[in-house]
């Protein structure tokens, strides 16, 4: 008899059927990707041309993990779960810290038979490239592909579907079933899954992604229920105490994130509300450029839509160990706006928010908005006429955050272009306070500079032009802010008016 299953939720049973060659599941703790998982081997069973030899339909599935502790812990006593080591028709072989096969045999009425060999190994001591040449499955299972060595998913697909070749039909097309599979948590931001194939989206490759088990949509909540009504609410507390926001946001969330200590700072940003499936276009609508000053400068080019959101078009910074000085950042920012916007951008209505130790005569950056200004009307042109850059409302931390956290709440509030990785990835966690020294629940009130902390300075300079920060902001005459926030712990709160540092030089 042929199993019956019921997938847990939908996204699982999309995957399940899916038949693109390299397939994988992400999704949090407990949401039944494993079982799911075991499912599709017996549908690539299936999905076979019966053997010119006997008759019975085979497939040869190579399920791989890096140790055989994980292996035994995990993997395999969810495979027995379903298909027990004594499952009718069925062979196990193998001991515990060490390797497995289980050959399972079906005979459903009206359809040919069907024998599924799974090989359950690890990479243990052998290279990738080793341990691949010895296997020549129908397809592999990739338990925890994340945790895999980079180049697993290339290097598994290139000795994919060679099983029973000489039992193959002649005359009939060849099967279309997932070669690759397997399933994930969400993984560390810097983990070579996120960036050669969450982010790249390759072709031959699709990722099926579960709602975060806070959602009132996640998937396995029938059986969780019975496990603890709370499942995930108590699982986030645990989470928490023992690991940090992080892991919450990874592994119930289902959100990419950092491994390491910190505290994001923008917790409401989710990477595929927030972000644009293709770049964005200009509209011809108000530009607004925030630029974070210093040796290593970034800038962001934003645009003000009609419902008074932000669309951030794209991102400059400086490449990591590099330097950059204003003028040159000026006339990258110009080249870009050209290339992606055309001359019609040149009479645009643009406005510049700079880090307010532009314009304080006692900084060393003092002359960084003119120097900037210079390289963008050299590439400019004349016709870009007056453009006067103005000085953030505030470099206080918290308000700089609030302005931004207030375009993440707002439907349409902010919307990233998918061609802007450094801010993506700082939304999604490396843009963080660092933990205190010796302390466990305690963050450092500011963020920690990294190569993504001036792309995010420049992105709240910005922000600060469209979402002042209700409540804290007090214009105490023309021009003149007074911050309350930073007053209350002691810092400098009074901002001047802006000086008009002209694009001609008047």
């Amino acid at each position: 008899m042929f199993q019956s299953y019921t997938p847990p939720g939908p996204i699982a049973q999309a995957w399940l059927y899916d038949t693109t060659e390299m397939s994988f599941i992400m999704g949090p703790v407990g949401s039944a990707k494993t079982t799911t998982g075991g499912q599709k081997v017996l549908e690539i069973g299936r999905a076979q041309h019966p053997s010119t030899r006997d008759g019975w339909r085979k497939a040869y599935i190579c399920a791989i993990r890096m140790n055989y502790r994980q292996m035994h812990q995990s993997l395999i006593p969810s495979w027995n779960k379903m298909f027990p080591r004594d499952f009718p028709n069925s062979e196990w072989t193998g001991e515990k810290d060490g390797p497995c096969r289980h050959v399972l045999r079906f005979e459903p009425k009206g359809e040919p038979p069907i024998m599924i060999i799974v090989d359950f190994r690890s990479l243990a001591d052998h290279s990738l490239e080793n341990f691949v040449r010895g296997f020549e499955p129908t397809a592999w299972w990739l338990n925890e592909v994340d945790e895999l060595p980079p180049g697993a998913l290339g290097a598994c697909y290139d000795r994919a579907g060679r099983a029973f070749l000489d039992e193959r039909p002649d005359d009939l097309p060849p099967v279309q079933y997932s070669k690759v599979f397997g399933d994930l948590n969400a993984p560390d931001l810097d983990n070579w899954f996120t960036e050669d194939y969450i982010n790249a989206k390759p072709a031959g490759f699709r990722l099926y992604r579960q709602p975060s088990g806070f959602d009132p949509r996640h998937e396995n909540a029938v059986n969780l229920r019975k496990i603890n009504p709370n499942y995930y609410q108590d699982k986030a507390e645990k989470y928490r105490n023992e690991n940090g926001d992080w892991a919450v946001k990874r592994f119930i969330e289902n959100e990419p994130g950092i491994s390491r200590r910190g505290k994001s700072i923008y917790d409401t940003y989710v990477d595929e509300v927030h972000t644009g499936k293709a770049a964005l276009p200009w509209s011809g609508g108000r530009i607004v450029i925030g630029v974070d000053q210093g040796s290593t400068p970034a800038a962001v080019v934003c645009e003000e839509t009609r419902l008074g959101g932000a669309h951030v078009h794209f991102e400059l910074v400086t490449p990591p160990g590099e330097t950059q000085v204003a003028a040159d950042l000026g006339r990258r920012v110009a080249r870009k706006m050209l290339a992606e916007f055309g001359r019609t951008s040149v009479t645009a209505n643009i406005e510049l928010a700079f880090d307010p130790a532009s314009f304080n005569t006692e900084s060393t950056e003092y002359h960084f908005a003119f120097n900037f200004m210079t390289g963008f009307r050299e590439v400019m042109g004349e016709g870009v006429g007056r453009v006067v850059p103005k000085q953030a409302l505030s470099n206080d931390p918290d308000t700089r955050w609030d302005a931004v956290k207030r375009l993440l709440r707002e439907v349409g509030g902010l919307l990233v272009s998918p061609d802007c990785p450094y801010l993506r990835r700082g939304f999604m966690g490396s843009y963080k306070r660092a933990q205190l020294p010796g302390q466990t629940a305690r963050f450092s009130d500011r963020a920690e500079k990294n190569e993504y902390s001036h792309v995010h300075d420049a992105l709240q300079y910005a922000a600060q032009r469209f979402r002042p920060a209700i409540g804290r902001m007090t214009e105490v005459a023309p021009g003149v802010y007074r911050d309350t926030l930073p007053e209350q712990r002691g810092r400098p709160a009074l901002y001047a008016p802006t000086p008009s540092i002209l694009l001609d030089h008047e």
